[in-house]
């Protein structure tokens, strides 16, 4: 028995189709990338739980999350979210007029780039959606967004594993070993598809679209994300190599 922490962004339709194929006793993960990942009906999830059996499980129970460098996150984000190529996704239109309130009120108090700003209608750019981060507070954020910290409170619950996306895939087969899982559970592999192909998060996508923001904006986003980098041990990628498109 095991507690999946979901993290957005770091492979968690990988791990939902794990713990979908344990809860339904499956031999091994089904197809990755169907729409069934999405159903939390399939799911048991501690929230439908009372809180003394929640708390029993947290006790008993295999627990883990997967973490991930918060530069390559949040770039993942804006490709899967709202980037041009994933127009047909209802983030954009749910968060438009937040993602303009936000940027509008960060001009009023940045005036100096305040008349640089053109916002295209139905679109918005990687600055346009790092400015709206940055002045969130963490109860205003979306899980997609929100930092890992937050969102999985490793500080107050006792988890066994704490896996890297950049360690994959040696760490989720570690987690799944230890999980108790026989060989015949491999981890689901990212399908090849023209569908989610412009959302793969690679260094130069991480390089192009933060050498977008000005460094205000770069080092505000960072800031919203200090605890993730001290408490995961992710180093910081410095303002100038970005812009020099210098990444390790």
């Amino acid at each position: 028995m095991c507690v999946y922490s979901t993290c957005n962004a770091i492979a968690s339709r990988n791990w939902r189709s794990v713990m979908l194929s344990l809860s339904e006793n499956l031999q091994h993960p089904p197809q990755f990338y169907q729409d069934i990942y999405t159903d939390k009906s399939r799911y048991n999830l501690l929230s439908e739980l009372d809180e003394s059996e929640a708390r029993k499980r947290l006790e008993s129970y295999f627990k883990f999350f997967m973490v991930r460098h918060p530069v390559h996150r949040i770039a993942s984000l804006y490709l899967d979210k709202f980037s041009p190529l994933a127009a047909k996704d209802h983030f954009p239109k749910t968060y438009s007029r937040q993602i303009e309130y936000h940027n509008r009120l960060w001009m009023k108090y940045n005036k100096a780039v305040a008349g640089k700003w053109k916002h295209r209608p139905g679109h918005f750019s990687f600055t346009e959606v790092m400015r709206f981060i940055s002045i969130q507070t963490v109860a205003e954020m979306n899980e997609h967004w929100v930092p890992i910290v937050e969102l999985c409170q490793p500080c107050m619950i006792d988890y066994d594993f704490i896996a890297h996306i950049e360690d994959m895939p040696q760490s989720a087969t570690a987690v799944m070993s230890a999980m108790g899982l026989p060989p015949v559970m491999a981890f689901p592999a990212r399908e090849a598809s023209t569908v989610y192909r412009h959302r793969a998060v690679d260094q130069q996508s991480v390089v192009r679209l933060n050498s977008q923001l000005t460094f205000a904006v770069y080092t505000a986003v960072q800031d919203v994300y200090a605890q993730d980098y001290a408490v995961f041990n992710y180093t910081k990628y410095e303002y100038e190599k970005i812009k020099l498109r210098q990444l390790p």
